[in-house]
């Protein structure tokens, strides 16, 4: 399939509120929330029911399945309305069991920064398929120069792996997230792949136009978003490719079932 590359044109992501979909979910929580204390505060004047243990875990029930209907509402994604349903059992199962705030601390931060990036991105972390580096050998050209991204790298296995196999291949990984991308830098430096530059960063700030192929697991919710960098900025001859996720519209140039799991590698020649 062609696709149209436009030239003098700067590809800007877009800043719509969807982009930042905790706030929703923060939204989503506030409402609920707001709307039990309401309910609770009537029963109590009005019919004169008292807080007991049947009454909390009531309440508590309402509140998760009226985040997850407010949620369905505002059309968020699955895993934000599972995050919905389970965020207000979490908050009261973790005062039930008096966890340390330091150990609760620890524990956020560190998902923070692994995970915390998903917020604004809306793209969780997705480790791919060990037998995705030979794929992509069988696939793309033996040639001794080529310069590949892996546009959100994660820990760099795939591109180290690349690394072992083709060294005259110009390698680059960007990942937003800090301590995925500290643990990929090191382990380039540690292994000695003189070929592979890991950045901590966003692919949106990266232009297209110098990579022979950029190699994509993101997420469906950015794959219109992404394909349109890719119209604006990859070059006719380059090859763009998506991991398990397609873009709606645009068949592929071809597609290659991983395993039996029916995962896809979608690839588009540009």
């Amino acid at each position: 399939m062609e696709a149209s590359h436009v030239s003098h044109k700067s590809y800007s992501p877009s800043s719509a509120w969807g982009k930042y979909p905790v706030l929703k979910a923060l939204l989503v929580q506030v409402v609920s929330l707001t709307f039990c204390l309401i309910s609770a505060f009537i029963a109590k004047k009005y019919f004169g029911y008292i807080f007991s243990s049947r009454a909390f875990l009531f309440l508590l029930s309402f509140h998760s399945f009226l985040s997850l209907f407010i949620a369905l509402l505002f059309k968020s994604e699955w895993w934000w309305c599972a995050i919905a349903f389970i965020f207000p059992v979490g908050v009261a199962l973790g005062l039930y069991l008096q966890i340390s705030s330091a150990l609760s601390l620890a524990v956020f931060l560190f998902l923070f920064f692994i995970f915390g990036t998903t917020f604004t991105t809306r793209v969780p972390y997705f480790p791919s398929h060990p037998s995705l580096s030979e794929t992509l050998l069988d696939i793309l050209p033996d040639k001794k120069k080529l310069h590949l991204l892996d546009a959100g790298s994660g820990f760099g296995g795939l591109l180290i792996d690349l690394s072992e196999r083709r060294p005259g291949w110009e390698l680059t990984g960007i990942e937003i997230s800090s301590v995925p991308w500290l643990f990929s830098f090191l382990r380039s430096k540690i292994l000695g792949c003189e070929n592979v530059k890991f950045q901590l960063g966003s692919y949106e700030h990266l232009n297209f136009e110098k990579f022979d192929v950029v190699f994509v697991y993101l997420s469906p919710v950015v794959m219109s978003e992404i394909w349109k960098k890719v119209q604006y900025e990859m070059v006719p001859g380059s090859i763009f490719m998506s991991y398990e996720f397609p873009v709606d519209g645009k068949p592929p140039s071809f597609e290659i079932q991983m395993n039996e799991n029916g995962e896809v590698l979608y690839v588009w020649q540009m």
